[in-house]
């Protein structure tokens, strides 16, 4: 049986491959439908997974990781827990926005981006954060934020 820690935050899930699972109870008002990330922190070579409400911009911190090696979209919900069509799914898109740096700023002005580095969607698998290669390389900054919408 799984273990649920009961918080005041307004994310839904944070859990790890094991069989550790954080339940996080949400807000009154909630998104209808909630993003499901597989994320592997800088800190830790053990993938997690995230479940963000849709339409809400959430900060990094206590529960989500300040600095990622990747992450990719593998599911979405609705309200009552159910997956969502394909199609939906296809259309979600996740991003991040950083804490500003010299770095980051740099290379987001080599992009044409500001703050936000570019969405990515399932079609993008796994998407790197701590390449050079990427474009959505964030040269060591740290996480503000995530959204999905």
């Amino acid at each position: 049986m799984k273990h649920i820690l009961q918080e005041s935050v307004s994310i839904a899930h944070f859990t790890t491959p094991s069989n550790a699972h954080y339940g996080i109870r949400r807000h009154v008002f909630y998104a209808t439908f909630s993003a499901i990330l597989a994320m592997k922190p800088m800190d830790s070579g053990e993938e997690r997974y995230i479940e963000l409400s849709i339409g809400q911009n959430i900060s990094a911190g206590t529960i989500l990781p300040v600095q990622l090696s990747s992450a990719r979209i593998i599911g979405l919900m609705n309200q009552r827990r159910q997956s969502a069509s394909l199609e939906q799914l296809s259309q979600t898109q996740c991003r991040i926005h950083s804490v500003p740096t010299r770095t980051s700023e740099q290379i987001a002005r080599s992009h044409g981006m500001g703050s936000s580095w570019p969405w990515f969607t399932m079609e993008d698998g796994t998407v790197q954060f701590d390449r050079a290669s990427s474009k959505w390389f964030l040269a060591g900054s740290k996480i503000a934020q995530y959204e999905c919408i």
